[in-house]
């Protein structure tokens, strides 16, 4: 993610388009991060089902996303794990 600003005047620091310092967080830079994303998918044929794992901000990164409403930091690290099951592939056993 590239740097942004918060508000039109491009304003570097945390200051009101006037120019007075801003407490609140809503103007100023938004610095650049990159954060890294990461999943896969494991098949196994004999049970008809895929096995997954994603883990999302995988260095647990701590970033600012939104100024609007004062600093909106974004999400820690989240790790999401499951499967799914084809019952369409199993036989029919009528």
């Amino acid at each position: 993610m590239a740097d942004q600003f918060s508000d039109v005047h491009n304003a570097e620091g945390q200051v009101n388009p006037d120019g007075t310092p801003s407490p609140s967080g809503q103007f100023g830079k938004i610095e650049d991060c990159a954060i890294v994303k990461l999943a896969t998918t494991y098949r196994i044929k004999p049970l008809n089902t895929d096995v997954f794992v994603s883990v999302k901000n995988l260095f647990d990164q701590n970033y600012i996303v939104d100024r609007t409403r004062g600093i909106l930091p974004g999400s820690p690290r989240l790790v999401q794990a499951g499967f799914k099951l084809d019952f369409r592939a199993f036989p029919d056993r009528s």
